[in-house]
């Protein structure tokens, strides 16, 4: 897709591995701090299996481990043409990035801290509505959604032509976590559990779906 530059600028590349790393970073902790040990799965691949039926192992295999593999391939390809195309030097467009990306990771780390203190204690159907929380439903998908858009930011001012396509990348990610899974899955089991509570209709009504927005009310 590209070919490598012997000129690169070398400082982009260090800003972009400074980015993934420190998101990677985030990640690890977050999974390997509440990791229940090797018989934990995820909670959304048993209803992957359980709608496939007779396609089970299919299922197990394309939705589970070959999907989420692709999405990420497509997703980092801005992410490898900030580091292996173009001589230009850092600009404008790659601070804001920076502050982007960066931001982004912030929002995801202190709202799974947030989280994780919240649930140990947290009292029967009580919904969570402190910290990011009361100004987002999602606060963490909207970070990690940031994180994509921030990330491809970096790669755009090294991009010409049909090279410019992989810009889609982020918008390919959005899609995913706000119509296919993520946010839709969350949502529907939040209303299967507290649908007809009262406290939880006034919580969607008043609070953001994703950005970060003050409280209707």
């Amino acid at each position: 897709v590209f070919h490598v530059s012997p000129d690169v600028d070398a400082t982009r590349q260090a800003m972009v591995l400074i980015l993934v790393w420190l998101w990677g970073i985030r990640l690890t902790a977050n999974w390997a701090t509440y990791w229940e040990g090797l018989t934990h799965e995820d909670w959304r691949y048993a209803p992957i299996r359980e709608r496939a039926g007779k396609f089970e192992a299919f299922a197990d295999f394309a939705g589970i481990h070959l999907f989420p593999t692709l999405i990420v391939f497509f997703a980092c390809l801005p992410i490898y043409a900030a580091v292996s195309v173009g001589d230009n030097a850092l600009n404008w467009l790659d601070w804001i990035a920076f502050v982007v990306v960066s931001g982004a990771i912030l929002i995801e780390t202190i709202a799974d801290l947030q989280l994780h203190a919240f649930l140990p204690n947290r009292k029967e159907g009580e919904i969570m509505q402190t910290g990011l929380w009361k100004y987002s439903r999602h606060p963490n998908y909207f970070g990690e959604i940031t994180l994509w858009f921030g990330l491809a930011l970096v790669a755009l001012p090294v991009l010409s032509g049909w090279q410019l396509a992989t810009m889609v990348s982020p918008f390919f990610v959005y899609l995913l976590l706000t119509r296919v899974s993520g946010i839709p899955l969350l949502d529907r089991l939040a209303n299967k559990k507290w649908g007809n509570d009262p406290d939880y209709q006034n919580y969607i009504n008043d609070t953001s779906k994703l950005l970060l927005m003050p409280p209707a009310r």
